[in-house]
């Protein structure tokens, strides 16, 4: 889910309101590589990542075969 949703941001298929505690919780987020590819880490942060990983989740979700890729925006 993770891979999808970065790969949605980099093709602009992504937006969203600029709410600022969104942001924050998105950039305190950093990749931690496996043999799978990566995940989501709060690494040495102690800031809240749980909107990235709902905007990974809801990405993923809405980018299920069947589904219309219009780009859309979160808010």
């Amino acid at each position: 889910a993770v891979g999808n949703a970065l790969e949605m941001i980099k093709r602009l298929e992504v937006s969203h309101d600029g709410d600022l505690a969104f942001q924050t919780q998105v950039l305190n987020a950093v990749a931690r590589y496996n043999e799978r590819g990566f995940i989501l880490s709060k690494d040495k942060s102690k800031g809240l990542i749980d909107s990235a990983d709902a905007m990974c989740m809801a990405l993923w979700e809405a980018h299920q075969p069947g589904d219309d890729m219009t780009p859309w925006a979160m808010t």
